[in-house]
């Protein structure tokens, strides 16, 4: 399973390409421009972050609702609104998942 980088690596600004996540609670919002997008939380081993995906179509957001893990690209931005992943691209994740990637490492085990 190619993992990509994890939410606790990334840097303000930073780009990261084909990462795989756990997606809870996505949302289909609509922006002050009156555009719709897609704003969920992300999860891996690391943590948790919001993700939001701009101008997604209702088509695109029922499709990738229904996933439980997807394979994203995108930056990390800090902004006076706190920590935000910004999606470029996402998919549902098609391959064999790894649990222990998304599992917190036990307490005296530091093998990565």
């Amino acid at each position: 399973m190619n993992k990509g980088k994890l939410l606790g690596e990334l840097k303000q600004g930073e780009s990261f390409q084909s990462s795989v996540f756990l997606m809870r609670n996505p949302l289909l919002k609509t922006a002050k421009t009156g555009k719709a997008y897609l704003e969920c939380t992300f999860f891996d081993r690391t943590g948790s972050k919001l993700a939001k995906m701009w101008e997604v179509t209702e088509e695109f957001y029922y499709h990738i609702a229904e996933a439980e893990y997807v394979t994203a690209s995108g930056r990390f931005e800090v902004n006076q609104f706190g920590e935000t992943v910004v999606v470029n691209a996402i998919k549902v994740f098609d391959g064999d998942i790894d649990l222990e990637y998304f599992l917190p490492p036990l307490p005296g085990n530091h093998s990565e």
